[in-house]
């Protein structure tokens, strides 16, 4: 049962935060008295994560703890990684393709793709300094070669859109000197929009 698996794991951690795991069992709706085996997933996956946070851990990794779980219960997980981290500020290495997610939870953010490191900075960071640019060239034109900090472009007819990092105002100074360009719009981007054009673009320089 779910009061016995706490019970069991207790007796393992003389650092064992009750006030905690009290607190995560409301949070997360845990019956005490209900079998393990009749545990919904989204629920045994609560209950998981109550027996790793509740004796207070440096290093908690979770890798992939969302899959196939519905948004709410991953709001009410969510939640409980947050108040766990409020308690005593651990280390948590959270892996996860639901963006939304990461950006919800990460102070820093590594993007790996096959093994290999493209980013690994802080994430107010990244959103502050990758931008979306859209440039409508002029007639008959077409850009001579595209800036060092594009992670990602595409040209289709006259609009030249590209991703790029290290955004300044002196990059859309160097793209009107040296392009014919009729417009310049510069947005702001998600977190998976710049996961995507990570992978976008590493994939098609390998293409080439």
């Amino acid at each position: 049962r779910v009061g016995e698996a706490v019970e069991f794991c207790k007796t393992f951690y003389s650092a064992w935060n009750s006030r905690l795991c009290d607190k995560l069992m409301k949070l997360f709706g845990l019956d005490a008295g209900k079998q393990f085996r009749h545990l919904s997933k989204g629920n045994q996956v609560k209950l998981s994560l109550l027996l790793a946070l509740s004796h207070e851990p440096e290093v908690l990794i979770l890798d992939e703890p969302m899959s196939g779980l519905d948004p709410l219960i991953r709001e009410e997980i969510l939640d409980g990684i947050l108040q766990a981290a409020c308690e005593r500020e651990p280390t948590i290495l959270f892996s996860s393709h639901v963006l939304a997610d990461v950006q919800r939870l990460a102070d820093s953010i590594a993007i790996l793709d096959q093994g290999e490191l493209l980013v690994d900075c802080g994430v107010d960071d990244l959103l502050a300094h990758t931008k979306r640019i859209r440039a409508v060239l002029a007639d008959g034109t077409t850009p001579s070669r595209q800036p060092d900090e594009a992670i990602w472009h595409r040209i289709q007819k006259r609009e030249w859109l590209m991703t790029v990092r290290d955004y300044s105002g002196e990059l859309l100074e160097r793209l009107r000197s040296q392009h014919q360009l009729e417009n310049l719009e510069v947005m702001d981007l998600s977190l998976e929009e710049i996961f995507k054009d990570y992978i976008r673009g590493r994939r098609s320089l390998a293409c080439t």
